[in-house]
This record gives structure tokens, C-alpha cells and sequence, in this order.
């Protein structure tokens, strides 16, 4: 320790070592235009999950909603309606005149009336009784699961009105956003900056591409999972 000129002993200064700062690259230095395009694949992939899912369950949602009661009512209602008029040589005017529908109604009440609690009605098709339910609304005609039915009507496709109205929307939108999310995180995975050139941007693309085809798979298998049961089916 050195001494200064009053004869003090020279204070020596040790500067305390400072440590090296790590630092993380958080972000691709070209986030923005991946902010852009994680943005519009992530709509995309949102809607075309819904779209996934509605196409799968258009049908399905009719059937777990009453359509396998009426596959299996009617039929047997409709033969019971047929035998009578061959063994009487005339149609009936309503079910009550069938003994076999009365029989049957005893020993199965609940196919007296359709999914929706409407009884049976019976129309006539040149000169044949049909037995028919007028759907979920209770009116002629219709569509999906508002649409008229008989036991030769093929299976009625929800639209996507009636599938927004009677579906458990939110699992299934929480499967899309899910999807999405997927999607748009798939655009900040890689080091590679899309700036340089066209094929680095291509790689991203495709990249997205079949993160967002796989998304879109899986998430309309997991959404045709959530059939719900409609109001009134049996």
C-alpha cells in the first residue's frame, strides 16, 4: 500500500468485477412479417377446423339428436300401416285404426310420438299411407333437423345454421383456437430470417402449411368427439 504526498496511505481502488450479461434472442429477426403471417394462418386454421368439424357431424348430430329413434320407429310403424292396408284394401286415416301400432304403443310408449314429443302423422302417397314426423319445428317441410321425415327419407344434413344453434359450441371453438394457436407458433420456430431471400420464406410456408394441415385433422377428429344429445331425443 503506497503512502500519498500528506504522509496518508494511498486508498487503491478494487473494482468489483462485473458479470458477463447472457443474452437470449427471444424473438426471429424478422418477427414482424412472421407476426403477419402467424396471424392470417391462425384465422385460417381456425375456420377450417370449425368448417372440419361441421362437415363431420352434419349428419351425426340429426341421428344422436332423435334420428336413431326414427330409424327405428318408423320403420315398424310404417310395415304395421302397410300389412293393414293389404289385409283391409283400404289406408287407414290415422294410426289408431291399426291394431298392430296400438299393440306396439302398449308395449312401447315411447314410440307414440316422435324425438320431439309430437305424435305420429300419417300422409298419403298415391293412395299409400305413409307414417311421417314434421321434425324439430313441427312444420312441412324444412331442412336438417327441422326437415320432414319418413322411414324412406335419407338422413337430413344439419345446416350450418341449426349446427351453430344446437351444438356445444364451446369445446369445439376451444379445439379450434387450440389449433390455431399450434399454427401461429409454428411460424417462430427456426432461426432462419425470411428476408434474405425467397426460399427461407418458402420453408417458413410449407412449414405452416403442413402444421396447419395437421391441426386441422386432428382438431376435427377431437371436435367430432362432442356429439351432443338434442332436445327431445329418446
Amino acid at each position: 500500500m503506497g503512502e500519498g504526498g500528506g504522509g496518508q496511505p494511498e486508498r487503491l481502488d478494487y473494482a468489483t468485477p462485473q458479470r458477463r450479461r447472457i443474452t437470449y434472442r427471444r424473438l426471429p429477426p424478422d418477427w414482424r412479417r412472421r407476426s403477419v403471417i402467424a396471424l392470417l394462418a391462425a384465422a385460417l386454421v381456425f375456420a377450417l377446423t370449425l368448417e372440419s368439424a361441421y362437415r363431420q357431424q352434419r349428419k351425426t348430430v340429426w341421428a344422436w339428436g332423435g334420428g336413431f329413434t326414427l330409424q327405428r320407429v318408423l320403420p315398424d310403424l310404417q310395415r304395421d300401416v302397410d300389412r293393414y292396408a293389404q289385409a283391409t284394401g283400404k289406408a287407414p286415416a290415422t294410426l289408431d285404426e291399426v291394431p298392430a301400432v296400438q299393440k306396439r304403443w302398449s308395449q312401447d310408449p315411447q314410440s307414440q310420438a316422435d324425438p320431439w314429443g309430437r305424435p305420429f302423422l300419417l300422409k298419403s302417397e298415391n293412395g299409400r299411407a305413409v307414417v311421417m314426423t314434421l321434425g324439430r319445428d313441427g312444420l312441412p317441410g324444412g331442412e336438417g333437423v327441422d326437415a320432414d321425415v319418413t322411414a324412406a327419407s335419407p338422413t337430413p344434413s344439419v345446416s350450418r345454421r341449426q349446427f351453430f344453434q344446437v351444438m356445444p359450441l364451446k369445446p369445439i371453438l376451444w379445439t379450434c383456437v387450440i389449433a390455431a394457436v399450434v399454427t401461429a407458433l409454428a411460424a417462430f420456430v427456426g432461426p432462419i430470417d425470411t428476408r434474405v431471400g425467397p426460399r427461407n420464406l418458402l420453408v417458413v410456408l410449407v412449414t405452416l402449411a403442413i402444421t396447419g394441415a395437421a391441426a386441422v385433422i386432428v382438431g376435427g377428429f377431437i371436435t367430432a368427439l362432442h356429439v351432443p344429445l338434442l332436445g327431445g331425443g329418446h
